[in-house]
Order: C-alpha cells, then structure tokens, then sequence
C-alpha cells in the first residue's frame, strides 16, 4: 500500500465552508465534508483511514466489513479498495434482493465480494460467535466493525476538528453508530455545545451509544461525564426513525437544496436540518455545522 494513502489530507487541502442564513438560527457554517472526495467523503474516510493502517501493520490477508444496502460506509470501503491490495468482502444485511442496489452494484464493480446473511444472523454482527465465524471463513482476515466503529475509527473522526473550529460556540452533527459524535466531544472546548442529532427515535439509546465510545478513548467515568455536559441530543421523532423517509423530507431536500445550493441525505443530515427549523435556536453563539456526507445513498429522483 502506498504510504501517501495515510498522509493528512488525502483528498483534499482544506475543508470548504459554507455560510447559510438558516431561519431563526441566523448565519450558520457548513463544514462541507460532503466536498471533499466524490466517492470516499462526509466522515467515513476519518473512520476507515486508521483501520486500514492497522490491516495493512497486521499483514491481513483480506478486509471484511458489514453495512446494508445503502450503506455510506460499504461505499467508501469499496472506493477505497483502490488504494490498496487486500481482497475486501461486504458482509450484507438481508437476502440477496434480484436486483442490486446502486450502492451494491458499486461495491461488486470495485472487486468487493458480497456475503449476505439473514437479518436474524446480522443482529449478532458484534457478538464473539460472528466474529469466530469470520475468521473461520476467512483466516488472517482484519474485521472492520460497521460503519468503522472502534477505537481506530475514533481516532480517525476526531480528525474532523480542526483549530478554527474553537471559533464557534454551538457545533452539530448527526449520529448513526455515535462514533463521529463521541469524537466532537473529546474535540470540543468546554464552552462549546455539541448538539447531536441522532438518526434512531429513542435519546436514550443515541446517549448510550455515545457514552459506549467516550469509554473506549477515556476509561474514566468521570471524564465521560464531563464530556456528556457539552451535549445535546435530539432523536428522529419526525420520520419514524432510520432509514424512514415521508414525501414531506423529500420535498424539504429539494427545497434547501434550490434555495441554499446544500444538498443533504434522506437518513442524517436532511433530517438535522429539518428539526433545526422546529427547535428554539440555544442561547447567543455562533454555528458550526459538520455535514458527514452520505449523498450516494440518496434515492436517484431527490436530485434529478
């Protein structure tokens, strides 16, 4: 693997910032991490990068991961299985469908091997059986955990930060495994709100997700504490959760989109945006906004 592939920035010099007039929330920064690569974009490169490092340290025979078929994270692993030699293989939740999804179809043309397994079986993806099962399957493997949510993929989010950022009082983000989230808040400067909005209905289980990962870097219940005061959370209790979509999200993307050039993804950030007009903006500060990307798993007539 060529070392340039570890190097800061890869992709990319510098992350473009949007300024946006957003309703009551007044001007707000977009960290357009969406811009930086067409195909491996929005955090999931920060997640992967250090976990590549790894295999690659290891001497791994192959790659293997997990992700359904719109995954943002099985796109970015198959985009970035040009950059290395290892054989990759997508562990995919659901039965085989006869016709591939977009991102799917990707997948198989980067060379990636699907393995799809019953959602019953994929439920268990973290427990000991699986992983024994894996490397049965596949021996000297190096298993990525969805959506490269481990200690490595910690590392790598916390990336996302960069010294400008102190500048802003509120930051926002969205929240899938809470590994981008937990990485903000060890980032974030003790004046500094982090308002997290999660994907999944239900805000104790987007604060348990988080808590799960602060504990990976800080071993200290206390330190998780201090880090959990700088939170918000809100959960999708507009949509009906993840993955759910109503014309009335679809139709709000166009808008913002034509009207403020910001493209969004039907499962975070369109959704973070959407609650951001039904919320009371926080006390006086200004706004950071970190936009994770995930646009290719939007459906093809949002944008057309």
């Amino acid at each position: 693997m060529s070392n340039f592939l570890f190097n800061k920035p890869l992709f990319f010099e510098e992350v473009q910032l949007q300024k946006i007039d957003y309703y009551h929330w007044g001007e707000c920064t977009v960290k357009r991490f969406d811009q930086i690569h067409a195909e491996i974009n929005g955090n999931k490169w920060f997640k992967l990068k250090y976990n590549l490092q790894e295999a690659v340290r290891r001497e791994a025979s192959c790659l293997v991961t997990f992700g359904g078929a719109y995954s943002n994270h099985l796109h970015a692993f198959a985009a970035l299985s040009a950059y290395h030699n290892l054989p990759c293989i997508a562990i995919v939740r659901g039965e085989r469908p006869l016709v591939l999804s977009s991102t799917l179809r990707f997948l198989e043309e980067r060379g990636v091997a699907l393995f799809f397994i019953s959602r019953s079986e994929y439920a268990d993806k973290e427990s000991e059986e699986m992983k024994m099962w894996i490397y049965e399957k596949w021996p000297g493997a190096y298993l990525i955990p969805e959506g490269g949510s481990n200690y490595l993929g910690l590392n790598g989010a916390m990336e996302m930060v960069s010294s400008g950022d102190g500048f802003y009082n509120h930051w926002l983000v969205c929240s899938g495994t809470g590994t981008t989230a937990a990485a903000l808040l060890i980032q974030a400067p003790e004046y500094v709100k982090v308002h997290v909005f999660g994907a999944i209905k239900g805000k104790a289980s987007v604060e348990n997700d988080i808590r799960t990962r602060l504990r990976w870097f800080f071993h200290d219940e206390e330190a998780v504490e201090d880090c959990m005061q700088k939170c918000v959370i809100y959960d999708d209790k507009y949509f009906g959760g993840f993955g759910k979509q109503q014309p009335e999200l679809i139709e709000f993307m166009k808008n913002l989109n034509s009207d403020m050039q910001l493209p969004t993804d039907v499962v975070y950030t369109a959704k973070m945006f959407f609650q951001m007009k039904q919320i009371k903006k926080p006390n006086a500060g200004s706004v950071l906004i970190f936009h994770t990307g995930g646009l290719q798993g939007n459906p093809e007539f949002i944008f057309d």
